[in-house]
C-alpha cells in the first residue's frame, strides 16, 4: 500500500515527542501479516538523524532539535516490508511542516553612502541604506523599523525591508557637529523580539560663516614720534567654521583718496599685527581711519571689515624758531638734506644757520626754493638777498602697492606650460632702486605656488609652470608679494584667485554593490537587486551623469538619489528560461564630447520549485507476456521535471488500480527512484486479461509538486501448443458513437511471433477457426526475428462477430 500523510509540529518540541503512528491494512496473516517498519535515506536527507521510529508499531518521535530556520519542512520516506519467505514491502510518505516560533531578532544592516554629511545638504538626501532582516517566517519575520529621538533625519521605505536614511531638517555644523541616530526595528511576533543599531552621521562644515570682529570700530591711539615699525595694534577675527574654511587673513583698505594707506601702516596677514611705516607727526597729521578686512580660505572666501581710528597722540617735540643770521649778499647756498632729518635740524654755514622746523615729504616736495634776506643797522637800512635751493633726497619710506586689492583669474585644465594667465602690478611712490619691485610668490601651509606657476619677478606675469588638473583643485588662493629694492627694502601682499575651468576628460566610475545574488526566479518586480553608484571626478555638466541599461533585460535602474542607483526587477523570471543574465549598465556624462562608461552586472537566477515532473504522455500502454518471471521489469517509466537540483529530483510511486478489491502493490511495485515497474506475480491470460493503475511522479521541492500517468497493462496470450503470440492492433482507436448498422470494428493487422513462417501460418489458422473468424490474413516477415506482420485481406460478415473479438 501507499500512503502520504501531512503533520504539523513546532520548532521547538521535545526530544521524544511522538509525531505519528503509521499503521497497516492487514490482508494476510501470520508472518505474511507481520510488518517492519523503516525510513528510506534520500539523497544528503536521512531522516534517523531528526526523528525515530517505532519499527514494530511505527510510531514516529523527534529524535533531535527542529529548526525552522535550517529546514521548514521534512519530506520523509516510510517502508513497510512483511516478514513473508519472500518478503514484500511498501512505501508510504510523510510531510512534516515545522511551524516556526519568535526566536530570532529582528537584523540590521547599516551601509554608509555618505559620511561626513555636508551642512547644507538638501532635504531627502540619502545618507545610508538600511537592510532589515529576519530569519523567522510569517507575522514573527515581519519588521516595523523606525528612528528613535529626535534628529534631523527619518527613515524612506525602499522596498519591503530596504530603508534609506535621509535628511529631514536643516544641518548646522556649527550647533552640532555629529548625530548617533538610533534605528529600532521589532517584529510582529508574540512576544515581540526587538534590536537597536546607532548610525553615526557626522557634519562637515561648508564655508558658510564669514570672520567676525568683536567691535565694528576701533580706536587707537599712537604717541607721536613713536619709533617705525612699532607695532600700534593687533586686530582678531574669529570664525566658527573650522580647517581651511575658519582660516583668516588680514588686508587694508584704504579711506584716504591722497595718500594710500599702505604708507603709513602695514598688517600681517597672518596674525593682524598692524605696523607703522612711518613716525607720525601730530603737527602735520592728528588723525586716519581705514578698514581691515578679515577674509577666510573658503571657497567662494566669506570676509567682513572693521573701521580702525588711528588718533596720534601730541608729545612737546618743537623747539622754537631762531632766525637765520645775515650772509653776504647775492651768494646762493645750497644743501642736501635727508628726508629722515627731524625739527631742530641745523643747515650749518660760514655766516647763517637755517633750522628745520617740521618733517619733509619728498613724495609731496622733492625741491625747496628759499630767499634769505639780510638788514644792516644803518639807516637807512640796506638788504642783500640769499638764494637757497634745498634738494630733498629721498629714502625708502613707501611700500609697493598693488593696482588691485584682488586679481581673479581663470585657467582651464590641461592649459600647456608657459601659458600666460594674468601680469599683476604694482607701484611705488619712491624713485630710483627704492621704487624698483621684484615679484614673488608666498608659500602657505602645504601649498607652494611655484609647483604649478612661475612668476616673472621684473614683470609680474604669471604662467603655467605644472599640471592644472580641475579634479585634484578646482581654484587656487595665490598670495603675491611685491618688494622694492630699498634698504631696508619694503613690501606688500597681495592676493590672485585662480578658478580652474574644467574639461571633460574623465570617463564616469560605475561601482556595483550586490544585495541578492543569486535572486530567486519568483521574485517580485520591484525588488532590489543591486545597488549601483556612478561617479565622474569632472565639475558642472562634465559631471552630470545619466545611466541606463542596455538590451531587453527584466531589469530596470530606479534613480534613489543624486548619482545612487538601485538595480530592480521590471518583469517576471524564469529559471528554466534563463539561469542568468549579463546586464550591462551605460553611464554618460554631459561634457562636450560626452564620455561614458560600462560595467557589466552577472545576475544569476536560482530555481523554486514552479514546475512539476511531466511525463512524455498522458496514457501508457504496457504489454506483458502471460506466464512471466515474477520480479521482472515489465516497464521503466520515466518523468522529466524542467527545474534544478531537489527541485528536480523525481521520486515515484503507485496510486489507485481498476480493481477496488484486490490492491494494486499486491500485483506490482514501483522503484520509487528508478521508475522500474516490477511484476510481483505471474500473470495467467485467462484469469487477467488486463489491468490499469496510475504512477505519480513526485519531486523534492518545498511544498512538493507531481504530475500522474495512467499505466494501461494487457496481456499477450501464449498459445502452448502451437508456440504463438499474438499482439494485436486495431488501426481504429474507438467505435465512433451512433454508428450506422453494417459498421463493425476490424481487425485489420495482427503481429504474430513463432518459429517459423509455416507455423505461423498454419497456427494462424487454426487460432483463427477457433475464434470464429475466417482467415485471409496475408503474412510478411517483421523486423528481426521469427515475428511477422499478418494484414486482413477482407471483411469478416457482420454475423461472424463474437464476444470474443475484442477491441483494444
Amino acid at each position: 500500500y501507499h500512503l502520504c500523510f501531512s503533520f504539523v509540529i513546532f520548532s521547538v518540541q521535545t526530544v521524544g515527542l511522538s509525531v505519528l503512528k503509521a499503521f497497516k491494512m492487514p490482508i494476510y496473516e501470520g508472518d505474511n501479516g507481520r510488518v517492519v517498519y523503516s525510513f528510506v535515506k534520500r539523497a544528503n536527507f536521512n531522516p534517523a538523524d531528526v526523528f525515530s521510529i517505532n519499527a514494530e508499531t511505527g510510531e514516529i518521535t523527534v529524535k533531535g532539535n527542529l529548526d525552522y530556520e535550517a529546514q521548514a519542512a521534512y519530506e520523509i520516506h516510510i517502508q513497510a516490508t512483511d516478514k513473508g519467505s519472500l518478503p514484500r514491502r511498501a512505501n508510504g510518505k510523510l510531510l512534516i511542516e515545522v511551524v516556526d516560533v519568535n526566536d530570532n531578532a529582528p537584523e540590521i544592516v547599516v551601509t554608509s553612502l555618505m559620511n561626513p554629511v555636508r551642512e547644507d545638504a538638501d532635504i531627502g538626501s540619502v545618507v545610508a541604506l538600511v537592510t532589515v532582516t529576519d530569519k523567522d517566517g510569517g507575522k514573527n519575520g515581519q519588521i516595523r523599523c523606525k528612528l528613535v529621538g529626535s534628529a534631523p533625519f527619518k527613515l524612506n521605505s525602499n522596498y519591503k525591508n530596504y530603508y534609506s536614511l535621509v535628511v529631514d531638517g536643516s544641518l548646522d555644523r556649527e550647533t552640532c557637529p555629529f548625530y548617533n541616530v538610533t534605528i529600532t526595528a521589532s517584529d510582529e511576533g508574540s512576544p515581540s523580539l526587538s534590536s537597536t543599531s546607532v548610525a553615526n552621521v557626522e557634519i562637515s562644515d561648508v564655508n558658510d560663516n564669514a570672520p567676525r570682529f568683536l567691535e565694528p570700530a576701533i580706536n587707537v591711539y599712537v604717541k607721536e614720534n613713536s619709533p617705525v615699525g612699532a607695532q600700534i595694534y593687533a586686530v582678531t577675527a574669529a570664525d566658527p567654521d573650522i580647517n581651511q574654511n575658519a582660516r583668516v587673513t588680514y588686508s587694508l583698505v584704504g579711506d584716504s583718496k591722497s595718500i594710500p594707506i599702505t604708507s603709513f601702516v602695514n598688517i600681517n596677514s597672518d596674525t593682524g599685527d598692524i605696523i607703522s611705516l612711518q613716525s607720525f607727526n601730530y603737527e602735520e597729521l592728528k588723525t586716519f581711519q581705514f578698514k581691515v578686512q578679515a577674509t577666510d580660505s573658503g571657497v567662494p572666501p566669506l570676509s567682513s571689515n572693521v573701521t580702525v581710528n588711528v588718533l596720534i597722540l601730541d608729545e612737546n617735540d618743537n623747539n622754537p624758531t631762531i632766525l637765520a643770521p645775515y650772509s653776504e649778499h647775492g651768494s646762493v647756498n645750497s644743501e642736501s638734506i635727508p628726508y629722515s632729518a627731524e625739527a631742530g635740524y641745523f643747515v650749518h654755514s660760514e655766516s647763517a644757520e637755517l633750522v628745520l622746523q617740521k618733517s619733509l615729504d619728498r613724495e609731496k616736495k622733492s625741491v625747496i626754493h628759499l630767499i634769505l634776506t639780510a638788514l644792516d643797522g644803518g639807516k637807512p637800512a640796506r638788504s642783500g638777498t640769499l638764494k637757497i635751493v634745498i634738494h630733498v633726497m629721498d629714502i625708502n619710506d613707501n611700500a609697493p602697492v598693488f593696482s588691485k586689492p584682488l586679481y581673479k583669474a581663470q585657467v582651464t585644465e590641461n592649459t600647456p606650460f608657459q601659458t600666460s594667465i594674468v601680469t599683476v602690478s604694482a607701484t611705488d611712490l619712491d624713485e630710483g632702486l627704492n621704487s624698483e619691485i621684484v615679484y614673488s610668490f608666498i608659500e602657505r601651509g602645504n601649498f607652494n605656488p611655484e609647483s604649478l606657476f612661475s612668476i616673472n619677478p621684473n614683470t609680474g606675469e604669471i604662467t603655467v609652470k605644472g599640471k592644472i588638473d580641475y579634479e585634484e583643485n578646482a581654484a587656487y588662493d595665490i598670495r603675491i608679494q611685491a618688494r622694492d629694492k630699498g634698504t631696508p627694502s619694503r613690501s606688500v601682499h597681495g592676493k590672485l584667485l585662480v578658478e580652474v575651468v574644467d574639461v571633460n576628460d574623465n570617463v564616469p566610475e560605475i561601482i556595483i554593490t550586490s544585495l541578492m545574488s543569486p535572486v530567486k526566479e519568483d521574485a517580485e518586480i520591484g525588488t532590489v537587486v543591486a545597488l549601483v553608484t556612478v561617479t565622474d571626478k569632472d565639475g558642472g555638466n562634465n559631471g552630470l551623469t545619466n545611466a541606463n541599461i542596455l538590451g531587453p533585460v527584466p531589469f530596470k535602474l530606479k534613480l534613489n538619489y543624486k548619482n545612487y542607483y538601485s538595480l530592480t526587477v521590471d518583469g517576471p523570471l524564469d529559471r528554466e528560461s534563463a539561469s542568468k543574465y549579463n546586464v550591462t549598465t551605460i553611464v554618460t556624462d554631459e561634457g562636450t564630447p560626452p564620455l561614458s562608461s560600462t560595467s557589466v552586472i552577472l545576475v544569476h537566477i536560482s530555481d523554486v520549485n514552479d514546475n512539476a515532473p511531466l511525463f512524455s504522455e498522458p496514457v501508457v500502454n504496457v504489454y506483458i507476456k502471460e506466464n512471466s518471471a515474477v520480479g521482472d521489469t515489465i516497464f521503466i517509466i520515466t518523468a522529466a521535471d524542467p527545474d534544478i537540483e531537489e527541485n528536480a529530483k523525481v521520486t515515484y510511486s503507485l496510486l489507485n488500480g481498476l480493481s477496488t478489491s484486490i490492491p494494486i502493490t499486491s500485483v506490482v511495485n514501483i522503484n520509487l527512484e528508478t521508475g522500474d515497474i516490477i511484476s510481483l506475480q505471474s500473470f495467467n491470460y485467462e484469469e487477467l486479461k488486463t489491468f490499469k493503475f496510475k504512477v505519480q511522479a513526485t519531486d523534492s521541492g518545498v511544498p512538493p509538486l507531481s504530475s500522474n500517468v495512467t499505466v494501461n497493462d494487457s496481456l499477450l496470450v501464449s498459445n502452448v501448443t502451437a508456440g504463438v503470440i499474438f499482439f494485436r492492433f486495431n488501426l481504429f482507436s474507438s467505435i465512433l458513437q451512433n454508428a450506422t448498422r453494417g459498421y463493425f470494428p476490424t481487425l485489420d493487422v495482427l503481429f504474430v511471433s513463432c518459429i517459423s513462417y509455416m507455423e505461423c501460418r498454419s497456427s494462424t489458422d487454426r487460432v483463427f477457426h477457433h475464434r470464429g473468424i475466417e482467415p485471409g490474413y496475408h503474412c510478411r516477415k517483421f523486423g528481426e526475428g521469427f515475428t511477422f506482420r499478418c494484414a486482413r485481406t477482407g471483411k469478416p460478415r457482420f454475423s461472424d462477430l463474437r464476444s470474443e473479438y475484442e477491441v483494444l
